[in-house]
């Protein structure tokens, strides 16, 4: 499904109910609720979120949505910084879905995983998790989806580089990320912004910083079509990160409040921590 959240019709009392009810296998219905939970309800009320995800598992008649709604209760912890619960609900769909063919949404959890082992820098357990997910992305027929879990593998990878501080590679698998999202597929917005996000980092600490705006742009300008979310929050504060290194004391402050505004109405935590951590140093700047 192609996000353009601005344009999603939802039904806004199913959030307000202890039961979400509509049918297992009402697949639109499911997935504009699933959305509207992860980048939206998420944003604003965690707790809310959290139970959204537990009510479309008890709701979930098969496999694939059992594993998709316990994938969504680990993104949402992963985004407050609970990785270990977070690897827990992935495992737990990992399993769900294990006996299954549904090898895309398999190479989404292997790849999910992969993060979160990054994330703690237990890297044997990522780089297994992600030869998991290239092996089994072998066994999907349908191109569009071959091509998101690819780009999406990538974009895992360029991550990777990134904190290892090789930022030529992480560029280079980014553009090889993007290459495989060219064309229809799901959340391609998302995933291209997300990639410009990379970008952007990337640049930055090359002290490219012309270029890593650019990127920044690129990714606001897609991202400033749908509610706000913690990857408009990360855009934001590495385009403060740049004003303050090329000491725009204003542009700085200005993108500084769009971004705090946003951590002020989301759990993520990592997200609070890198705003934080720019807003000090724009605070220093303001006293230069």
């Amino acid at each position: 499904m192609k996000i353009k959240l601005c344009k999603l019709i939802f039904k806004v009392f199913f959030l307000f109910q202890p039961f979400i009810l509509i049918p297992a296998q009402n697949l639109n219905d499911y997935n504009k609720i699933y959305t509207k939970t992860y980048l939206e309800t998420s944003q604003k009320d965690h707790k809310k979120a959290l139970k959204i995800a537990d009510s479309l598992f008890t709701i979930s008649e098969t496999p694939h949505l059992k594993a998709k709604s316990l994938m969504l209760s680990a993104t949402l912890l992963q985004q407050t910084g609970d990785i270990k619960q977070a690897i827990y609900y992935a495992t737990q769909a990992e399993q769900a879905i294990e006996k299954s063919d549904k090898n895309i949404y398999k190479s989404i959890i292997y790849g999910f995983l992969a993060t979160q082992y990054r994330n703690i820098q237990l890297y044997e357990f990522s780089k297994e998790y992600t030869d998991k997910a290239l092996h089994i992305a072998d066994k999907i027929e349908d191109p569009k989806s071959i091509s998101s879990i690819i780009g999406l593998i990538w974009q895992e990878k360029a991550y990777y580089e990134l904190e290892k501080k090789n930022y030529a590679q992480s560029i280079n698998c980014v553009n090889k990320s993007q290459e495989y999202f060219q064309g229809e597929v799901q959340n391609k917005d998302f995933l291209t912004a997300n990639n410009n996000q990379l970008l952007g980092l990337a640049y930055f600490h090359t002290k490219k910083f012309a270029k890593a705006m650019l990127a920044y742009q690129k990714a606001l300008q897609t991202l400033d079509t749908m509610p706000d979310n913690f990857l408009k929050g990360f855009v934001l504060n590495g385009m403060a990160e740049i004003y303050i290194e090329t000491k725009n004391v204003t542009k700085a402050k200005e993108y500084m409040i769009r971004a705090e505004k946003i951590a002020e109405q989301s759990d993520y935590l990592y997200l609070k921590k890198e705003i934080y951590k720019t807003s000090k140093n724009t605070t220093r700047l303001l006293k230069t």
